[in-house]
């Protein structure tokens, strides 16, 4: 029963771990991820508008504070642009 106890507390200190490794991973990549976003967002509007929603879309994710705030704005106009074209 001891023994079982000390590898079921490894398992949970692995998983701690392991999992702040992913989120702290996902957090350096989370500005990657949001201009990437916005990147396609973009490619998916009209030609004539891109220049002026690409400019509107990135000043307005710069204004929003936090990184997983600016990452759901970017996930937004992914779906503004699904409506717009």
């Amino acid at each position: 029963m001891g023994m079982m106890r000390l590898s079921v507390s490894v398992v949970a200190i692995l998983i701690a771990i392991f999992s702040r490794i992913l989120a702290d991973e996902f957090k350096a990549w989370l500005p990657w991820l949001t201009e990437r976003a916005v990147g396609r967002a973009v490619d998916r509007l009209p030609v004539n508008q891109r220049e002026r929603f690409a400019e509107e879309w990135r000043s307005h994710i710069n204004d929003t504070p936090g990184e997983i705030a600016k990452f759901m704005v970017a996930l937004g106009c992914c779906l503004a642009a699904r409506k717009i074209s």
